[in-house]
């Protein structure tokens, strides 16, 4: 009777265990994240809701959470957040206005916004604008790097959009443009490789700007403080075990 007893100890035991990873999995906590399409850091019609959408979902993935994305207009994902509709807010930047209401983990991405020149432009960059003087750079229309590159008596060329910039340049219509690389490999990727010619490029150092994006969560939130230091784990993790440079390496190639 004892010897029955005993084995069936033991077969609850082990059925218990093998089960133990089951639960685990399926206790796997839900995270509601808002953001904005902007391309190609996040945006609902992009592989894996863009790179930037999915690092974060890597970093929570480490720590047994599920990231689900919503995406609206900026204003509307940054008030929804603010009111607690959601966990958090991402691809933003960090303002003290904005730490009223939302607590910033670890930085998720510097970004370089740097001067992206046809290699055969001779130009000496120290860092000073009017090094740039004799090139026609394209630039966002209404942005507040277009006004500053006026201001300095530089020769803009203003676009609606980035990618029509990126265009100009592969027909040698301007002579540079001012974007970030990842954003420049990004639209080089988009735009019809039949009519598209890679140009031969270098990019010009120091970088015009530097700046950080975060994903960021709502104080409303109960759990923020968790999801805080949660977020910082598993962002270290997969900067440890190589997944996020792996993810960058898919939109960035080099020279």
């Amino acid at each position: 009777m004892g010897c029955w007893l005993q084995k069936g100890v033991s077969y609850f035991l082990l059925l218990f265990l093998s089960l133990f990873p089951l639960q685990k999995g399926m206790a796997e906590e839900l995270v509601e994240l808002s953001s904005t399409d902007w391309e190609p850091y996040a945006g609902e019609q992009l592989a894996n809701y863009g790179f930037f959408s999915e690092i974060v979902t890597e970093a929570f993935k480490r720590e047994n959470y599920k990231v689900q994305y919503s995406f609206r207009p900026w204003t509307r994902a940054l008030r929804d957040a603010r009111e607690g509709k959601v966990h958090g807010v991402m691809v933003a930047y960090r303002q003290a206005e904005r730490e009223k209401y939302l607590a910033y983990p670890d930085v998720v991405l510097h970004v370089k916004e740097e001067f992206i020149v046809l290699k055969d432009r001779a130009v000496t960059y120290t860092g000073k604008l009017r090094d740039l003087g004799k090139l026609s750079i394209g630039v966002l229309r209404g942005s507040l790097e277009a006004d500053e590159l006026n201001a300095a008596g530089l020769n803009t060329v203003q676009v609606y959009r980035l990618i029509d910039g990126v265009r100009m340049l592969s027909r040698e219509r301007i002579d540079a443009v001012l974007l970030p690389r990842i954003v420049y490999s990004y639209y080089v990727t988009q735009l019809d490789p039949n009519i598209f010619k890679r140009p031969q490029i270098k990019i010009l150092e120091p970088p015009y700007k530097t700046y950080e994006l975060y994903v960021a969560f709502s104080k409303k939130k109960p759990n923020y403080v968790k999801l805080t230091e949660d977020f910082n784990q598993g962002l270290k993790k997969i900067k440890q075990d190589g997944t996020f440079d792996k993810i960058i390496h898919q939109y960035v190639w080099d020279e």
